[in-house]
């Protein structure tokens, strides 16, 4: 890049010389600008786009994959004696903006990483990360909005919607939980999540509600994206529900997960 740099400095000089050569003004023998010439103007911006182009193509698929999943470990917090190990934050800084969907998004974001760049550090801070997420979870089997270190909440702002519990917190925590494989240590967690989805569950018409809020009683409304996660959440469940031979919970999830569709349809 360096080199291409260069070429592109010494062109421009010669642009510019050359238009100094058509617009000179003699004076005491030596050479004034009266103008640039708009073709020298226009060479700029498009050495500049082309430059900022060029380095954006440079990039690999898999180089552009390592630059976000380093990122992701960057906003991962690796105290291993704070109660808030493995977390990973919205943005770079302290464990102070913990949103548990958001994890789990980074989760996926990190095993992407590990198999397609065969690295397996991004799969072992993933699954750090699932440990957090199951040490924070609540006892009725959700996740709150948000967490502070490994407290539910937000200190520095109203905790209506951070001590809320959207189902899609919890659908798509189950769900990366899934992604990275099996865990007999984690079944207990997948499945307190599930009664949780269920229990957000109309009987009658088998949608998903809004979830709970922050003083425990149940939103009315109901979201098309909180259905959907809830979903494939609840098909996750019934797929561990299987390995851990637990065939009564693999009944209760394929009917409660049928009963969302047809209520979804």
């Amino acid at each position: 890049m360096d080199k291409f740099r260069k070429i592109v400095f010494f062109k421009l000089k010669t642009i510019f010389q050359q238009d100094k050569e058509k617009n000179k003004i003699v004076k005491n023998n030596t050479y004034d600008i009266k103008f640039l010439c708009g073709r020298s103007i226009l060479c700029l911006i498009c050495i500049y786009i082309f430059m900022t182009v060029s380095i954006s193509i440079a990039q690999t698929k898999e180089e552009k994959i390592q630059l976000e999943a380093n990122y992701i470990l960057k906003c991962q917090h690796d105290i291993s004696n704070d109660p808030a190990y493995g977390a990973i934050n919205n943005v770079l800084g302290l464990p102070t903006w913990v949103v548990p969907r958001e994890m789990a998004m980074a989760i996926l974001g990190l095993k992407i990483a590990a198999d397609v760049l065969n690295e397996n550090l991004y799969r072992e801070m993933a699954q750090l990360a699932a440990d957090y997420l199951v040490k924070v979870q609540d006892d009725d089997g959700a996740w709150f909005n948000q967490y502070h270190y490994a407290d539910p909440g937000d200190i520095d702002l109203s905790n209506e919607f951070a001590l809320s519990k959207s189902p899609t917190q919890t659908a798509e925590v189950m769900i990366a939980f899934y992604q990275l494989g099996y865990q007999a240590s984690r079944y207990n967690s997948m499945k307190k999540g599930a009664q949780y989805l269920m229990g957000c569950q109309n009987t009658q018409d088998g949608l998903i509600c809004g979830g709970k809020k922050s003083d425990g009683n149940y939103h009315g409304w109901r979201w098309t994206h909180d259905n959907a996660y809830t979903y494939w959440a609840l098909k996750a469940a019934e797929g561990w529900a299987i390995m851990n031979c637990d065939f009564s919970f693999v009944s209760e999830c394929s009917d409660r997960s049928q009963k969302l569709l047809k209520g979804i349809n």
